[in-house]
């Protein structure tokens, strides 16, 4: 029978009920080479009803002493089954993974999520920049060229005085975006060089990135985040009126591009992700 490792909500008697039909009995485990993590609730609804504004999440990052703590269950295969359909609607996929005891047990994590990148990512955001010129050049402001002439002290100020957000998953980092106060009024902050990999595009990691950015602005208790899009991008547009931006009028001609519209949303009203 399979064995399901829990560090979150289905180690409670009454989603075990509502799941299964039934408590399930395990013991303590560990999952090595884990770390807990937190995943923003974007779904307001979702987190009323849970009571909680992060479901709990654990992300790989290969180290040893590395441990997080949780429960082995011995489930059945239509068991197994049944948890696929509870974690699905948010966006956890099942793993294989090895635990402290030496047993191998199925774990869903979050498909993806968003960490502040910090000193020594400069690497990664120089990557992942790249790839977004590469793949998207007609959507940036900017070039390969002169991304890829960038120097390290140029990506370090990347990560101040504003803030850079990736989006990673278990098998790599899948998105990047960036945020930082404008000089002339420090009531907004701008959003950009935002950009996912195509592969995981409408698995909700975009709208993690544009989360993370809102509530950095909250938190730097800006009242307004702003974006220029190029009017040549109407998806980006149409992903960008969903999480509630809108055109402000204002816009900016660029040679070879075409316009850049901005868009900007209040990040203070209550109920905005």
């Amino acid at each position: 029978m399979p064995l399901l490792f829990s560090y979150g909500t289905l180690q409670r008697e009454d989603v075990q009920r509502s799941t299964y039909g039934r408590p399930l009995v395990g013991y303590g485990d560990e999952l090595v080479g884990w770390e807990p993590a937190l995943v923003r609730i974007a779904d307001q609804g979702v987190a009323a009803r849970l009571g909680k504004s992060h479901h709990a999440n654990v992300t790989f990052n290969g180290q040893h002493e590395s441990r997080a703590a949780g429960t082995v269950f011995e489930i059945t295969e239509a068991e197994l089954a049944a948890t696929d359909t509870y974690e699905s609607p948010f966006f956890y996929q099942r793993v294989s993974a090895t635990l402290a005891s030496g047993s191998t047990a199925w774990v869903y994590v979050h498909a993806h999520a968003v960490r502040r990148a910090a000193p020594g990512d400069e690497p990664i955001l120089r990557a992942l920049r790249l790839e977004a010129l590469s793949d998207a050049p007609e959507a940036f402001g900017s070039t390969y060229e002169r991304e890829l002439a960038r120097t390290e002290a140029d990506w370090q100020r990347w990560l101040s005085p504003g803030a850079t957000f990736l989006l990673e998953g278990a098998d790599g980092h899948h998105g990047i975006v960036a945020c930082g106060r404008q000089a002339e009024g420090p009531a907004a902050v701008d959003l950009m060089a935002m950009w996912v990999r195509p592969a995981v595009r409408g698995s909700r990691g975009a709208d993690a990135l544009v989360a993370a950015v809102c509530d950095w602005a909250r938190a730097e208790v800006a009242r307004v985040v702003r974006l220029m899009v190029f009017d040549s991008n109407p998806r980006a547009r149409r992903f960008y009126e969903r999480h509630g931006f809108r055109l402000t009028g204002h816009q900016e001609a660029h040679a070879g591009h075409g316009r850049e519209l901005q868009m900007e949303r209040d990040v203070q009203a209550r109920g905005q992700t």
